[in-house]
C-alpha cells in the first residue's frame, strides 16, 4: 500500500472527513515551476490528484499550519486499512472521490439514494467498512453509468492526532 498525503484546512462549520476539494481545500502550495516539487506532486496520467508523496514535503509547503487535518490516504486499496496502524495517525474510514479527485460522491452529491443512505456513513460522512465502499462504489457505477461523479476512487483516510489539533 502506498502512503501519500494531503493537508486541509479543519472547518468547525465543516465537520467531515471528506476529501472533497469544493468542501475541504487543499492547503499545499506546491511551486510547479520548480522540478523538484514534480517529484512529490502524486499524479493519475497528467492529472493532479492533489496528494503528495511525502509527510516532510506537505509539511514544508502548508503555509498555515493551525487549525488543519494532516491526512495520510491510500488510494484504491487493496487490502481493510482499518487495523493498520500509521504513527500519529487515526483511520476515519473510506471516502468515494470522482476520477479528477475533486468531488466526494459521499459529501457534496446528492440523489444516489438508490445507492446509499446517510445511515450507511459514519459521523464524519465517510464509509467504515472495506468492502461496503466498494459494494457501494460499484452500485454508485451501475445505477448512474452516465453521472462523471459516479464513476470513483476507493479512498483510505487516516487523520494525524496531533499537528493541526
Amino acid at each position: 500500500m502506498r502512503r501519500i498525503y494531503r493537508v486541509e484546512p479543519a472547518n468547525p462549520f465543516n465537520r467531515t472527513g471528506s476529501l472533497d476539494i469544493g468542501l475541504n481545500e487543499v492547503l499545499v502550495e506546491p511551486d510547479r515551476n520548480n522540478e523538484d516539487d514534480w517529484n512529490h506532486i502524486i499524479l493519475d496520467g497528467y492529472l493532479e490528484t492533489g496528494f503528495f508523496s511525502t509527510l516532510d514535503y506537505v509539511l514544508k509547503r502548508t503555509k498555515e499550519k493551525v487549525r488543519l487535518n494532516l491526512l495520510a490516504v491510500a488510494v484504491e486499496p487493496e487490502h481493510d486499512c482499518a487495523f493498520i496502524n500509521l504513527d500519529n495517525f487515526n483511520f476515519i474510514g473510506y471516502d468515494l472521490l470522482d476520477q479528477y479527485y475533486c468531488t466526494s460522491a459521499l459529501a457534496n452529491c446528492g440523489g444516489f439514494d438508490e445507492t446509499f443512505l446517510p445511515a450507511d456513513l459514519n459521523n464524519l460522512g465517510l464509509i467504515e467498512d472495506y468492502k461496503k465502499a466498494y459494494e457501494i462504489k460499484e452500485k454508485l457505477y451501475q445505477n448512474n453509468p452516465y453521472e462523471e461523479h459516479a464513476d470513483t476512487n476507493v479512498i483510505a483516510v487516516w487523520r494525524h492526532q496531533v499537528i493541526g489539533h
